[in-house]
């Protein structure tokens, strides 16, 4: 993300203004939720923060679909973003074939591409570059206000599985995957049901919850915070992990200095990350567990901890050459250098020379000095004879 937002008024001047009682709701009830999560020290620390940047509107709506977005932006001060989208719909039966639609950015009338599409240049303008490389994430959230989960449960699962996985095909799915589906429910609740996969999240509760929480329909039940929270947490580690494995594997590193320096920031990025394990509830800590599999955070992190050698170019204090190191990080150690060869490159205007052995070094480094003072005397003698 560019370092300075200080143009965030211009670039969200083409939304319709999110009505400022509900954007006050709507943050107040995110910091309110996070304190609980990750303590009030935390969110007065203000390493993460929520602002609003606008409404979209929707054309051509049915009577079901819903009519508007509202996007927040949510900053880290690692530079890392995302934007929080909430698209409230009318209250309708649960119908996955419809909502696999549009969830689906492939479909006529989705309205994930509509809202990509509304978004894209603030994206653009907002990484400071053309290209969008970020990850999308859909959570669906369902409240039954006048029936029971299992009321539904029963003659929805199938639904349920396919919306999970946003799966449009209609083809029956085996009773034994839907079960085992389902059994990966992380609610603690009586009456909820939360699911993640690798394509988007689920929250459903059936009746029950407090009267507050349907108090506005178009603000996220209170209940699901803590599963979006948590998620957004996952993917800021992902986004995290992400930038240190490409700064490690693309880039060369000049100094043992620089790279416990990009270590430290990658820990202090994390905080996020590891406060949410310390205050982990039995809901949290589970969804982070699964999370890091699902959302490729375990293999990235993975690949980043294999990238133990790193070639360090250093300038020698003494000599016109360069010293090519090869640095090895162990397990449980400090930083090491270990030069299996003495590796020393020899640099000209034009070319760079790499040899692995002192002697042919030292044979290049004389050769050269003959070579270049058997030039200067022929050019001064030709001088002094004109």
């Amino acid at each position: 993300m560019k370092e300075s937002l200080k143009d965030l008024g211009s670039l969200s001047s083409e939304f319709d203004q999110i009505p400022p009682e509900r954007s006050s709701a709507y943050i107040r009830m995110f910091t309110e939720v996070e304190e609980l999560l990750l303590g009030k020290t935390y969110v007065d620390s203000r390493r993460m923060t929520r602002q609003p940047i606008g409404r979209i509107l929707f054309k051509n709506t049915s009577n079901y679909s819903p009519t508007y977005a509202d996007v927040y932006l949510l900053t880290h001060r690692s530079g890392a973003a995302l934007l929080e989208v909430w698209c409230p719909a009318p209250t309708q039966p649960l119908n996955a074939v419809q909502w696999n639609r549009w969830l689906d950015f492939y479909t006529e009338d989705s309205l994930r591409m509509v809202i990509f599409h509304a978004l894209v240049s603030f994206i653009q303008e907002i990484e400071g570059k053309n290209t969008w490389s970020g990850y999308s994430f859909p959570v669906t959230i369902v409240r039954l206000p006048k029936h029971s989960l299992e009321a539904i449960g029963n003659n929805c699962k199938e639904d349920i599985v396919r919306l999970l996985f946003i799966d449009r095909s209609q083809f029956p799915i085996k009773p034994e995957i839907i079960d085992e589906v389902l059994s990966h429910n992380f609610c603690t609740r009586k009456d909820g049901l939360v699911l993640l996969s690798r394509r988007s999240g689920i929250d459903l509760h059936g009746k029950g919850d407090p009267a507050e929480e349907l108090l506005y329909s178009d603000l996220p039940p209170r209940s699901s915070l803590p599963f979006l929270i948590t998620l957004e947490l996952l993917l800021l580690e992902r986004a995290v992990l992400q930038r240190f494995y490409d700064k490690l594997s693309r880039s060369i590193l000049r100094s043992v200095e620089e790279l416990m320096t990009l270590k430290q920031r990658v820990l202090d990025d994390l905080e996020e990350y590891y406060g949410a394990i310390t205050n982990a509830n039995r809901f949290t800590d589970a969804v982070i567990s699964e999370g890091e599999q699902l959302l490729g955070i375990t293999d990235l992190y993975d690949a980043v901890m294999s990238i133990r050698c790193f070639w360090l170019i250093i300038p020698s204090s003494k000599t016109q050459y360069y010293e090519l190191y090869l640095y090895c990080a162990e397990d449980n150690s400090e930083p090491k250098l270990q030069v299996s060869h003495s590796f020393l490159i020899a640099c000209s205007n034009y070319k760079a020379y790499c040899f692995d052995s002192v002697q042919l070094v030292l044979a290049w480094t004389i050769g050269a000095s003959i070579l270049s003072g058997a030039i200067l005397i022929v050019t001064l003698w030709k001088e002094l004879n004109k």
